[in-house]
């Protein structure tokens, strides 16, 4: 009997299991990012996020009255002679407009991955979650109290990642670091407000049609009036997540 209470006692603990954050949500979110990547736009930004990973679908509306529209969820082949900017598979497609007038300056671009300037496979959407292998670091007293987990990884880069969870589902906030060896590092500081979850209709994500080289949404780095390095590359940096 003593022997099987000494083996007991020096039996590890399991581990204990990060909680399923619900993948239908809608928040506030105020991210503040900084870092040496210079490809990733630095700074504070304040945008709602309808966020449907159920269905492949995500929204964000941003302070400067801009939405953001990406749907995974439809795989659209591209044209029989697709050009520099066209992928040669069926991909799916991110917009941005203005929500108060789409028509007046909508642009879209593939979602694909464009590893050293060339596509290679679709994008796929972000999920969020809190990965098996985090650890719980016990109560923390941030925002009232909240639980905090904290993961880390070293592939394919060193990154980090501390999540303050509420009522066992609700993220309050999502602080990360990220080193990559070829741009630089990347800290990111998400705080979620006015969090619900909860099934969100589809109507949230209609977009202006796009027509390649004309209609009503004009692609990205075709036409001139879409052919801003900069809204380019906050499309990009949104799709990783940042």
């Amino acid at each position: 009997m003593k022997a099987a209470l000494l083996l007991a006692a020096a039996a590890p603990l399991a581990a204990a299991t990060p909680p399923v954050i619900p993948q239908t949500f809608t928040s506030q979110i105020i991210t503040n990012t900084s870092g040496t990547a210079k490809s990733i736009p630095m700074g504070v930004k304040t945008y709602k996020q309808f966020y449907d990973y159920t269905n492949k679908r995500l929204r964000k509306d941003d302070s400067s009255g801009m939405t953001k529209v990406y749907r995974y969820d439809k795989n659209i082949m591209p044209p029989i002679s697709p050009g520099p900017n066209d992928p040669d598979f069926a991909s799916p497609k991110g917009y941005q407009f203005q929500l108060s007038n789409p028509d007046l300056n909508c642009c879209w671009l593939w979602l694909v991955d464009t590893s050293n300037g060339k596509p290679f496979y679709p994008d796929r959407m972000f999920k969020t979650q809190i990965p098996n292998g985090a650890k719980d670091m016990g109560t923390s007293p941030k925002f009232g109290g909240t639980e905090h987990w904290e993961g880390s990884s070293t592939f394919p880069f060193t990154s980090t990642g501390d999540w303050y969870v509420k009522n066992n589902n609700e993220i309050l906030q999502y602080n990360s670091f990220v080193n990559i060896p070829t741009q630089g590092t990347i800290m990111t500081n998400m705080t979620y407000q006015n969090w619900t979850a909860g099934d969100i209709d589809i109507s949230v994500f209609n977009h202006p049609a796009s027509v390649q080289q004309k209609g009503r949404c004009k692609q990205f780095g075709v036409d001139p009036e879409c052919s801003q390095e900069k809204n380019l590359k906050v499309m990009r940096s949104m799709l990783a997540g940042f």
